[in-house]
């Protein structure tokens, strides 16, 4: 009868399979088989009850040595054959190292199905061995465990001596750990020498097949004790029954003729301890039932000791639950414990009283072990009604602390968190546990000086209060309302201080806002009124150019009044300007195509800006239109320009450049002031001396300049930056140190498209990854954070990293995962291209993609020198970080 086998043939040629098939039929077997022609079904067709796998080795998408690599890679245990039309001999020796069963010739397949019939008996010896080994295995773990936990002393030692078991009882008595005496001769070193001789006879004895016998001899111990061992030796026998190990189990009768007296002794000394113990303790047999019970637990449970001895102690006092539902006997710790030959404390549970009464306590349970049986146990408790209550009261009290929104901090007088309630993990992000094992000065402050400062104040006036900087789990810096009390002990010393702080970090935002906006309407308001009173005065001079251009007749005279009518309309429109920025901006709002605006103020910037200045324009030809008024965004563009030209006296380059965005969800999350839309970037890009990091923040404002007196009215950018608002966009600046400054103009395109019909929001099929590993690195953790779950959301694993060092660490650390390093180019302690230098060290071939707000020419041409072929510029879309990082990906 046909033997019935399951079988995969991978094989893309049906005929072949037909072959294959009947030559395994003419070999009396009967293939329930599946065929495949491709790894994914492959894999998916790979389960445990395969009894054979034939694969062809060559097929179009796939091959068996990667079949076999796929088989082995999964831990299936199943004979794999090889058949080939035509299969070299290193091939196909290949193929046997790599684990195949057997290999085949196409024309020579008469043999398949004695290599079949071969494989599967493989197969079978190879189930039956793994279960004999495991047999052996779970064998050997009980003898091991039987071992140590034997009370008396077991020593295993081969056909030389050689120590190859040496239990705890051993180490314990002879002050040797298994680790000092493995592998060397027992009789070397545990012997006296006159005993040598003796048991070496008995010993021969044993490996001679003479077993079970008895014998005592002296061992010596560490420190050079002599003791006596009864010992009791057997031995085990090899598969051919010939000793190859000699077990020896040992008592230590040295003091066999004290034990009795030693053993009322003890007792006696038992006895009072426990009478004496304010602890309740009990013993109980494997049973359960009570062998011994000291007066303090006859106190609490109200029994009296008669009463207690011989009963069931978990049905005499631990029968139900503090709900009053039944305890099964089956779950008390107390006896899985003991049943388990282990120890076990629980703390907090209920016993009960003759009474009916219960009462909560805390206890633990040790196993009485007697010549390595356990025999019973050992329970200690004590009430701790007292505690508990004290413990409610203190959690009640906590968890009002934990309702208060403001941070409540107790502290001894060195800095020692002792308290740290819920609003003080979510105002510094530090949990209670991490906050406890800190002292508040390293915790909270960059500066210890400024906490030992008030540390002084609240121990010598014994309160403190006032504003301070403190600092957040992630290193924000925050504002704090901080009130600080010295708490003093019943004897009147001090020993804690109770600190309440207030976040008031957006409080005192709002405040500057206000103080800003306040201070920047005062001055629309005087200048607004100066302006106002300019026209008045320019006004009667004009009207006056004209009625005496009327009367003159000298050419002298009139070329006179066209100066003064020049220079009052200069006048005039520079009041205007001022007026623009005090009354806000209004105008004529059209359709405006931003090249055409780059344009006219190019031809503008060329004639009049020094030859040493080279500009650069970057124009779409479908860049989309905004709404707005031209001649403000003219101004927009030629107050940039200038601001531009002024930081490169030397000369540079000046790019201006037209882009169309849409901006996502995530954009607007890097950027407070945008929203998500579409959207045109007027970029102005100077490769000048760069902003300080100290101004960058005040550039916007009226008046302020950082020019000489007489070259400039700082009201250039703050012009910019009304005209931008007004037309519902927003700006954006990003500044190097002797690396140039770009300001990016975001303005919102109109929802059309050229031949002017409307469109609804655009879908964009954004690439998705494959479960690569991307390393993020970036100062910013907003960006970290938002960056991250971005790439989460399309299919990637995210590292993340604070720093350059950081970054170097975690791709060491991961190097072999890292499909690809996206890196910020401004960071401090170690910058994106020194990052870049040590990344290649560690792999030349690392793919990187800069990231930077600043994205010149020059600084490109650095980056991709020093390794980056692809750059991000910030922040960036979703689209583009996700088209970016699939173009590394995807780079030869």
């Amino acid at each position: 009868m046909a033997r019935r086998i399951q079988i995969l043939l991978v094989e893309d040629n049906a005929n072949d399979a037909e072959l294959v098939l009947a030559a395994l039929r003419r070999a009396q077997l009967d293939p329930e088989w599946h065929r495949v022609e491709d790894e994914e079904d492959y894999v998916r067709s790979l389960r445990p009850g395969l009894d054979l796998i034939i694969s062809d080795y060559e097929m179009p998408s796939f091959n068996g040595l990667r079949a076999l690599s796929l088989l082995k890679e999964r831990g299936y245990d199943i004979p794999f054959i090889l058949v080939s039309g035509s299969i070299g001999e290193e091939i196909a020796v290949e193929a046997i190292k790599q684990g195949a069963t057997d290999y085949l010739l196409k024309d020579r397949l008469g043999r398949l199905g004695a290599a079949a019939t071969q494989a599967l008996e493989q197969g079978r010896l190879r189930r039956e061995n793994k279960r004999a080994e495991e047999a052996l295995h779970k064998e050997s773990e009980f003898i091991s465990a039987v071992i140590n936990t034997a009370g008396s002393l077991v020593i295993v030692v081969d056909r030389e001596g050689r120590i190859i078991r040496f239990n705890r009882a051993c180490e314990q008595l002879s002050g040797y750990t298994f680790d000092e005496v493995k592998g060397k001769n027992f009789m070397d070193f545990l012997l006296t020498p006159e005993e040598r001789q003796g048991v070496k006879g008995v010993f021969e004895k044993i490996c001679a097949g003479q077993f079970p016998n008895i014998y005592e001899n002296l061992w010596v111990t560490k420190d050079g004790k002599k003791r006596l061992i009864a010992w009791s030796n057997s031995a085990l026998l090899n598969a051919k029954g010939k000793v190859e190990y000699a077990i020896g189990t040992g008592v230590d009768i040295t003091e066999r003729r004290q034990t009795e007296q030693e053993t009322q002794r003890v007792s006696r000394q038992m006895q009072l301890l426990l009478e004496s113990a304010g602890e309740g303790i009990y013993g109980v047999d494997t049973q359960g039932l009570c062998t011994f019970i000291n007066r303090a637990a006859v106190e609490m449970f109200g029994y009296t000791r008669e009463q207690a001895l011989g009963q069931d102690m978990h049905r005499l006092v631990h029968h139900h639950f503090e709900d009053g539902y039944v305890h099964p006997a089956e779950e008390c710790p107390i006896l899985r414990a003991m049943k388990r030959n282990e120890k076990c404390r629980v703390d907090m549970d209920v016993f009960w009283r003759a009474d009916g009464t219960f009462f909560p306590v805390e206890y633990s349970s040790h196993p009485i072990v007697e010549n390595g049986v356990t025999t019973g146990a050992v329970v200690t408790f004590s009430d701790i009604t007292e505690r508990r209550r004290s413990e409610e009261q203190i959690e009640e009290q906590a968890a009002l602390l934990d309702n208060a929104q403001d941070a409540i901090i107790v502290r001894d007088l060195n800095g020692a968190v002792l308290f740290w309630n819920k609003g003080a993990e979510r105002m510094y992000g530090w949990t209670r546990a991490e906050a406890m094992a800190h002292n508040i000065g390293d915790l909270l402050y960059s500066d210890a000086g400024k906490f030992k400062d008030i540390n002084r104040v609240i121990l010598n006036r014994g309160e403190w209060s006032g504003e301070v900087l403190h600092l957040t789990k992630d290193k924000r810096e925050l504002s704090v309302q901080a009130r600080s009390t010295l708490v003093w002990d019943k004897a009147g010393r001090p020993k804690s201080v109770l600190a309440i702080n207030t976040d008031i970090t957006e409080k005192k935002k709002i405040e500057a806002q206000f103080m800003r906006a306040q201070r920047t309407e005062s001055i629309g308001t005087l200048a607004g009124g100066i302006a106002h009173d300019l026209n008045n005065i320019l006004t009667p001079i004009m009207m006056s150019i004209e009625m005496l251009k009327q009367n003159a007749s000298d050419p002298m005279t009139n070329r006179i009044l066209d100066t003064v009518e020049v220079s009052c309309r200069r006048g005039a429109s520079i009041v205007q300007q001022v007026l623009s920025f005090a009354r806000g901006l209004e105008g004529e709002r059209i359709e405006v195509d931003p090249k055409h605006l780059v344009k006219d103020v190019g031809t503008i910037i060329k004639d009049s800006f020094p030859k040493n200045i080279r500009i650069e324009r970057f124009l779409p030809d479908d860049s989309w239109t905004v709404q707005g008024d031209p001649t403000q965004l003219h101004q927009i563009l030629l107050n940039l320009c200038v601001n531009a030209r002024d930081a490169m006296p030397a000369g540079g380059t000046l790019t201006i450049t037209v882009e169309n965005i849409a901006l996502d969800e995530q954009y607007a999350a890097m950027h407070l002031e945008a929203k998500a839309g579409r959207y045109v970037i007027l970029s102005v890009t100077d490769s000048g001396t760069g902003i300080l990091p100290a101004i960058l923040d005040k550039i916007f404002e009226p008046f302020f300049t950082t020019k000489e007196v007489g070259h400039g009215t700082g009201l250039g950018l703050s012009t910019v930056s009304a005209i931008v608002k007004s037309h519902a966009g927003f700006i954006n600046v990003y500044s190097e140190q002797g690396r140039g400054t770009t300001f990016k103009v975001y303005l919102p395109a109109m929802d059309i498209f050229s031949d002017g019909h409307r469109t609804e929001k655009e879908v964009i099929s954004l690439p998705r990854g494959n479960g690569e590993t991307i390393l993020l690195v970036d100062d910013e953790a907003s960006i970290l954070t938002i960056t991250g779950q971005t790439l989460d959301a399309f299919g990637y694993r995210v590292l993340t990293a604070s720093d350059g060092a950081e970054a170097v660490a975690v791709y060491a650390q991961h190097r072999d995962k890292i499909a690809v390093v996206l890196t910020d180019m401004a960071m401090p302690i170690m910058d994106g291209t020194a990052t870049i230098r040590a990344l290649m060290k560690i792999n030349p071939a690392v793919r990187i993609i800069g990231a930077s707000g600043l994205k010149t020419n020059d600084s490109m041409g650095k980056e991709f020198n020093s390794g980056i072929k692809h750059f991000l510029t910030k922040p960036y879309t979703a689209e583009t970080l996700l088209k970016t990082l699939q173009a590394a990906l995807t780079e030869v």
